[in-house]
């Protein structure tokens, strides 16, 4: 958000501030693996979240997300759950947690 309101992200899943980082993410191997979430660049992996739901039987799939404030002072790290309903699949904010961004090198 910014002075003037709301601003659409519209950069790609695994842009990370800085020249030479992006964001990798690594899925769960099963339902009581952690989905992670890591900024690398070409010197350094770093993780910035791992995170495990309390897995409900409607539950399809769960991921982490990471979107950066636009100055990349802030990450914000969402918690997404994939749950089925009876009119179908739908994708489910679990929780969000923001905090500090880690500077790129």
């Amino acid at each position: 958000m910014t002075d003037d309101g709301f601003v659409r992200d519209t950069s790609p899943a695994d842009h990370a501030p800085g020249a030479g980082c992006r964001i990798v993410y690594e899925e769960a191997a099963d339902t009581s693996s952690p989905v992670r979430a890591w900024l690398v660049s070409s010197t350094k992996r770093e993780l910035l979240d791992a995170w495990t739901p309390a897995v409900a039987s409607s539950d399809v799939g769960y991921a982490i997300e990471a979107s950066f404030s636009p100055y990349g002072a802030l990450v914000a790290l969402v918690h997404l759950r994939a749950k089925r309903g009876p009119s179908g699949t739908f994708v489910e904010v679990d929780d969000v947690v923001v905090r500090p961004a880690p500077t790129c090198p």
